[in-house]
């Protein structure tokens, strides 16, 4: 038995999709105030993302290294014997 393809199983489910049979659901009225609520949550929680950002950017310039990184910045810069011959 061969194994199928992609784009077959694709296709099948594309056209299973397509073929919809009539709702049988009930859409509650409230549906509309979770549908609000989420947009503001995406909305403020955006503006939440994009104001933060740079603060911590800002915060991350101004905050002093600790001395470990100092040490090993000095120490990788090539101070082995390994140089220039000039």
């Amino acid at each position: 038995m061969t194994k199928p393809s992609l784009p077959s199983c694709v296709m099948s489910l594309a056209a299973f999709m397509l073929y919809i049979p009539r709702a049988q659901a009930y859409i509650d009225p409230g549906i509309a105030y979770g549908l609000i609520q989420a947009a503001f949550a995406l909305l403020f929680g955006g503006a939440v993302a994009w104001v933060l950002r740079p603060w911590t950017y800002l915060k991350g310039l101004f905050r002093a290294k600790p001395a470990d990184d100092k040490a090993a910045s000095s120490s990788s810069q090539g101070h082995s014997g390994e140089g220039k011959s000039r």
